[in-house]
């Protein structure tokens, strides 16, 4: 399955600012929810873990993540699974401005980030999950 990452915007048919209900009427999968004390408001986990969806108050889509073995696309190019050499240069073209650090790389001119914790030991490491973001998302 594969999904097509649009900046500031969404995954898919997933948008940000959409409700709970939206959300799970737009993906019509089974899906879990994982209640988080601290924000009273849940995650939903689809696909078997496969795509999480994160909420902040009043219930809306602030966040989604998803992880191999599933596809995000974006302009063409594959960002989940892929060597993240080479996601890492595909992303710096579109963003001089990258975050890097232990776990991966963060765009908040784009609105994403690339989770491979062994990237520094191998940068051909594949990528292992992608979360895309509102604005603001790392600053709260």
């Amino acid at each position: 399955m594969e999904f097509e990452f649009f900046p500031k915007i969404g995954v898919g048919s997933l948008q940000f600012g959409m409700t709970i209900e939206e959300v799970r009427k737009a993906m019509d999968l089974p899906f879990k929810s994982i209640s988080k004390s601290d924000t009273g408001v849940p995650t939903d986990s689809f696909l078997e873990n496969s795509v999480q969806v994160f909420y902040k108050q009043p219930g809306m889509c602030e966040a989604i993540e998803i992880y191999a073995p599933l596809r995000v696309l974006m302009n063409g190019v594959n960002l989940l699974g892929e060597p993240y050499s080479k996601v890492k240069s595909f992303l710096s073209e579109l963003d001089s401005q990258l975050d890097e650090d232990n776990a991966g790389l963060i765009s908040r001119v784009l609105g994403v980030s690339i989770y491979a914790p062994w990237h520094r030991k191998s940068p051909n490491s594949p990528t292992e999950s992608v979360l895309a973001f509102e604005d603001g998302y790392y600053e709260r």
